[in-house]
């Protein structure tokens, strides 16, 4: 993560509800700034600034939010991502403002790194059965992942635990069992023989598209990824998750 002050411009905003919608024609993303003892906050970015800042903060780097009228930048995480399901466009956004003396808690992304011979040499299966894992620290500590070697990992049936994951112990606290498994090799699955019908049915296509009109969609957008959006323990003021 770089560790140069990442600035993101936006505009505080009257526009609500289905108006938004002119917002994002104009390459606006309409945004909510939340956190503890502030007031709830709706602002707008531009959306080709915030892939920008997003693609080096991610879900774990602070982003310092300049509020058109306001002195004070304000440090914020990523906490939600709402995209257009169908063409990626973003839809939403929920800034965190944190205090960078106060611990949070966010959801950090297991990264695997090195190569099993189990995997190599016996055909073995990885499965990554966590996929992030949530922590505790200083917005500044908040790792931007958790890196996992498989080296170690020679036979089927071995695996890798959260106990494995090096961190910093006296900044970051890891908020998950020490036994909890991260990895595992499993045995490969038998081929299976495929069996083609004589007569193949073209799919009919014809469901609706989502709606996108809005300000308040479906929390679904986890795919961040990069990375993966940071769940947030709050909940804006003006806004029901």
């Amino acid at each position: 993560m770089s560790s140069q002050k990442l600035l993101l411009t936006s505009a505080k905003r009257k526009i609500v509800g289905r108006k938004v919608k002119s917002l994002r024609k104009e390459g606006q993303v309409p945004a909510n700034v939340f956190g503890k003892k502030i007031k709830s906050l709706a602002v707008s970015v531009k959306s080709i600034d915030f892939r920008k800042i997003f693609s080096k903060a991610g879900a774990t780097g602070i982003i310092y939010l300049e509020v058109t009228g306001e002195k004070e930048l304000r440090p914020v995480l990523v906490s939600t991502i709402q995209k257009h399901p169908l063409n990626g466009s973003l839809l939403h956004i929920d800034f965190r403002q944190v205090d960078l003396a106060e611990k949070v808690k966010a959801e950090v992304p297991i990264r695997i790194i090195g190569e099993s011979l189990a995997v190599k040499d016996k055909n073995g299966v990885l499965v990554l059965v966590l996929s992030q894992v949530m922590v505790e620290a200083l917005p500044a500590d908040l790792p931007e992942s958790l890196d996992i070697s498989i080296q170690s990992l020679v036979e089927i049936g071995q695996s890798v635990h959260i106990k494995d994951i090096k961190v910093d112990k006296a900044k970051v606290k890891i908020e998950a069992g020490e036994d909890e498994t991260v990895v595992i090799i499993q045995e490969p699955r038998a081929e299976e023989v495929e069996v083609k019908p004589v007569v193949e049915v073209a799919a009919i296509e014809g469901e609706e598209a989502a709606k996108t009109e809005g300000e308040k969609l479906p929390a679904d957008e986890k795919n961040l990824q990069p990375g993966t959006s940071a769940k947030s323990t709050a909940k804006p003021a003006d806004k029901q998750k």
